[in-house]
C-alpha cells in the first residue's frame, strides 16, 4: 500500500513552471513590501499635536466582524461626508458599549492618525470613550506583527529565488 500510495502523490504533484515560479516570487515581495513597510506608515506612532483633531455630532456605529473578532467599527457622523474607522485591534465589546451609551445628536471630539485616517481616541464632554495613547499602543503592536509577516513573505521570496535559480537548467522548480 505504501508504494501505491507513493505512486499516486508522485503523479498527482505538479512543479511550478519558471514563470510561476516568477509570479510566486514578484508576489511574495509585493506583499512582503505591503506588510512591512506600508503597515508601519499607516500605524506610525504619531503625537497627539500630529493627529487631525475632527469635531462631529455622532449619528451611529456599523460593527464589520469576521468569525472570531471584530474587523473594525465605521462611525458615522450627521452632515459629514467622513466615515473613520476604528481599527479592529482598538475595538472590544467594551468600546462597543460606550458607543451604545452615546445618544444620537451628540457632539463629540475625534483624533485622526493623519496617515490613515483612523480614529485614535474619541471624546465627549465627559468621557473618553476611547483612549489615545492604548490606541497607539494596539496599533504598534498591529503594525509590529504585521511586519514579522512581511519579513516571512521576504524569506519565502528568497527561498523560492534560490530554488528557481538551482532549477533553472532543468526548466522546472520543485517547491
Amino acid at each position: 500500500m505504501g508504494a501505491r500510495s507513493r505512486a499516486y502523490r508522485n503523479m498527482h504533484t505538479k512543479s511550478l513552471g519558471r514563470i510561476e515560479a516568477i509570479l510566486v516570487m514578484i508576489g511574495m515581495l509585493f506583499l512582503g513590501t505591503v506588510f512591512s513597510v506600508g503597515m508601519q506608515y499607516w500605524n506610525k506612532p504619531v503625537e497627539r499635536a500630529e493627529a487631525i483633531p475632527m469635531t462631529a455630532v455622532y449619528a451611529s456605529y456599523d460593527v464589520a466582524r469576521s468569525r472570531h473578532s471584530i474587523r473594525f467599527i465605521q462611525l458615522s457622523f450627521q452632515g459629514n461626508e467622513i466615515s473613520p474607522d476604528i481599527d479592529g485591534s482598538c475595538a472590544t465589546e467594551e468600546l462597543i458599549n460606550l458607543l451604545d451609551a452615546i445618544p444620537a445628536g451628540t457632539e463629540v471630539s475625534i483624533l485622526l492618525h493623519p496617515n490613515s485616517d483612523t480614529v485614535l481616541e474619541i471624546a465627549t464632554e465627559d468621557r473618553i470613550i476611547l483612549n489615545f495613547e492604548e490606541s497607539l499602543r494596539n496599533l504598534t503592536r498591529e503594525a509590529t506583527a504585521f511586519q514579522y509577516i512581511g519579513w516571512f513573505l521576504y524569506a519565502g521570496a528568497i527561498v523560492t529565488g534560490i530554488k528557481l535559480i538551482r532549477g533553472w537548467k532543468k526548466g522546472y522548480i520543485r517547491i
